[in-house]
């Protein structure tokens, strides 16, 4: 297994949530499906911060979409994030985490 470094849109995420005084945990594994870069216990939503050029190339976009397929049919709460939406617009992304905690 490889040793597992914070990227810098999942830091920048994370400081979001820091900033709002809300809980996370980071790298929360769903066993035999994905580790998720954060989750939120109180609203029960993981959090994943997808880099453009990575979640761009072929066979990631395939596990990408398995994974929603799975985490949607196990009624697993989740939310991606692009990383230049994180980048670029951090507000927009502040926003759609408020809006999940209603």
């Amino acid at each position: 297994r490889q040793k597992y470094h914070d990227t810098n849109i999942e830091v920048k995420v994370a400081n979001i949530l820091k900033d709002l005084g809300i809980q996370f945990e980071k790298q929360k594994r769903i066993p035999k499906i994905v580790t998720p870069d954060l989750y939120i216990p109180i609203i029960d939503t993981h959090i994943f911060c997808d880099g453009d050029h990575w979640h761009s190339l072929a066979n990631v976009v395939k596990r990408d979409l398995f994974v929603n397929s799975k985490l949607t049919e196990l009624q697993i709460k989740f939310i991606r994030f692009k990383g230049s939406l994180i980048l670029k617009e951090p507000d927009k992304v502040k926003d759609l985490i408020l809006k999940l905690m209603i």
